[in-house]
């Protein structure tokens, strides 16, 4: 038995679809979801995180108007604030959240999490903040 062939080839059609705008925006339609689907649940982790260990002072806003703030001196950061979190290096974040407001010059009642949250979550819970201030994550690391 001989195989039979065509004169023009089966997968003729397919040939398009290698090429390069058409392949791309096949493949970003098919992993866009999965990819916005994974960053929602990044935050949704983080956002947890937030509302366990930064709200009472920090505020359900983020905004620095959380249920201990009226009864503090040094006033907890408004983190929804871009030009003023916009300022602040990312490890001046990492330091204040590691071990707590007085490492970086400001209230002694902020609490140190580094013993209680992974270095992992730190970071994360950094770029929370960068996300939420709405002051991007790129440029942040000057000291």
């Amino acid at each position: 038995m001989t195989k039979k062939s065509c004169s023009f080839s089966c997968l003729a059609w397919i040939r398009p679809l290698y090429s390069g705008p058409i392949l791309f925006a096949c493949l970003l339609a098919l992993f866009l979801p999965l990819w916005a689907q994974a960053e929602e649940q990044k935050w949704a982790k983080i956002e947890k995180i937030y509302n366990t260990y930064c709200v009472q002072c920090h505020g359900l806003q983020r905004n620095g108007t959380g249920i201990n703030a009226k009864f503090m001196t040094v006033q907890p950061r408004d983190h929804t604030d871009p030009k003023e979190m916009g300022k602040i290096p990312d490890d001046e974040i990492i330091k204040a959240i590691t071990n707590g407001g007085i490492s970086v010059q400001k209230s002694i009642l902020m609490p140190a999490w580094g013993k209680v949250l992974t270095q992992e979550e730190i970071l994360e819970l950094k770029d929370y903040l960068r996300h939420i201030c709405n002051c991007g994550m790129e440029a942040k690391n000057k000291s």
